[in-house]
C-alpha cells in the first residue's frame, strides 16, 4: 500500500521544498491575521479580532517549522549525542503558554463589555472580512496538504490540518456577527462569539502544550504500536522472540531499546547481522523510529 505522504525525496530536495512552502503559508497568515484584527478593531467587532489572533497560531506553526529545519533537525553531535528536539519541546510549551494567555485576556474583555452593555453592532464589512477568510483557509489546507504529500513531510501535513481548524474556527465567527447584526440589540452575541473562537484557541494551545510535555516526560509508544514493532521484530529472519521493548520520545520520534532472542549456537558475527537487519528494518520501517538499540540474547538461557 502506497505511503499517504508519497514516497520519500531527497532530506535537502524535502529540506527545501518545506522550508519555500512554509515561508509562504507564513506570508499568508501574516496578512490574513492582521487583516482580521484590523478590520476588527476598525469595524468593532471583537469577534473578528478573536478570529484574527487565533490566525496568530498558525503563524507561530509556521515558524517552528522553519526554525526545526535550520536547527532542532540538525544531527546530533559530540554533547548533544540525541539530537536537540527537547528545545523544540521547551519553546513550544512557552507557546502554548502564551496562547492560553491570550484567550483569557480576550474571555476577560468579551465579559467586560457584556457586563458594562459597551458591546456595539458590527460593521458590514467585517462580515466580509470573516467569509473571505474562511474560504481562503479552506484553499492553504489543501494546497499545503498537496505539498506535504509532494515533499513527503509529516509537519507538512499537521500544518494543513491546523490550517482547516482554523478555516473551521472562522465559522461560528461568521455566524456570531451576522447575527450581532440582524439583532442589534442583543450587545451580548458579538462578545459571545469571541468567547467561542476563544476556546479553539485554548484547545489549540493544550493541544500543542499536550505533544511537548510528551516528549519532555520520556513518553512511550503507544501499545498497539509497540505490539505492531514486536511482531515486525520477530518476522526479521533468525529472531525466535523479542521482549523488554522500552521506549521513550523525542520530537517527532522515539528512540528504542529492546532484546532480540537467536538461536544460542549462533557465532558473534552471525547474531551482530540479525541485530543490524532488525534495527535496519525498525529505523527505515513506518514506526516514527529515530534509532534503537538491539540487545542479542540466547534463546536456551
Amino acid at each position: 500500500m502506497q505511503h499517504p505522504l508519497g514516497a520519500p525525496q531527497q532530506p535537502h530536495a524535502a529540506g527545501e521544498g518545506v522550508t519555500q512552502t512554509t515561508r509562504k503559508t507564513l506570508a499568508l497568515n501574516a496578512v490574513l491575521s492582521c487583516f482580521k484584527i484590523l478590520l476588527g478593531l476598525m469595524g468593532q467587532s471583537q469577534t473578528l479580532v478573536a478570529d484574527g489572533i487565533h490566525s496568530l497560531s498558525d503563524c507561530i506553526t509556521d515558524m517552528g517549522i522553519l526554525l526545526g529545519v535550520r536547527y532542532w533537525t540538525a544531527p546530533a553531535d559530540e554533547r548533544h549525542p540525541y539530537g536537540h528536539w527537547r528545545l523544540e519541546s521547551l519553546v513550544t510549551i512557552a507557546i502554548g503558554g502564551s496562547l492560553l494567555f491570550v484567550a483569557g485576556g480576550l474571555i476577560f474583555q468579551a465579559w467586560q463589555s457584556v457586563r458594562t452593555a459597551t458591546a456595539t453592532t458590527p460593521a458590514w464589512y467585517t462580515l466580509v472580512a470573516a467569509m473571505l477568510t474562511l474560504g481562503s483557509k479552506e484553499l492553504m489546507f489543501h494546497w499545503t496538504k498537496r505539498k506535504a504529500q509532494t515533499f513527503h513531510s509529516s509537519a507538512l501535513l499537521a500544518n494543513a490540518w491546523h490550517q482547516r481548524s482554523d478555516a473551521l474556527s472562522s465559522l461560528p465567527a461568521v455566524l456570531a456577527i451576522a447575527a450581532a447584526m440582524i439583532f442589534p440589540n442583543l450587545t451580548f452575541i458579538d462578545p459571545l462569539g469571541s468567547v467561542i473562537v476563544s476556546m479553539f484557541i485554548f484547545a489549540a494551545a493544550l493541544k500543542i502544550m499536550a505533544g511537548a510535555m510528551g516528549s519532555l516526560m520520556d513518553e512511550s509508544l503507544p501499545p498497539n504500536k509497540q505490539t505492531t514493532i514486536e511482531a515486525a521484530v520477530c518476522a526479521v529472519p533468525g529472531v525466535t522472540s523479542a521482549h523488554a521493548i522500552r521506549s521513550r520520545r523525542n520530537g517527532p520520534g522515539y528512540f528504542l531499546d529492546l532484546h532480540v532472542l537467536v538461536p544460542g549456537d549462533l557465532t558473534v558475527r552471525k547474531s551482530h547481522d540479525i541485530a543490524r537487519n532488525v534495527r535496519q528494518k525498525l529505523m527505515h520501517g513506518d514506526y516514527d523510529i529515530l534509532d534503537a538499540i538491539i540487545h542479542i540474547e540466547p534463546d536456551d538461557e
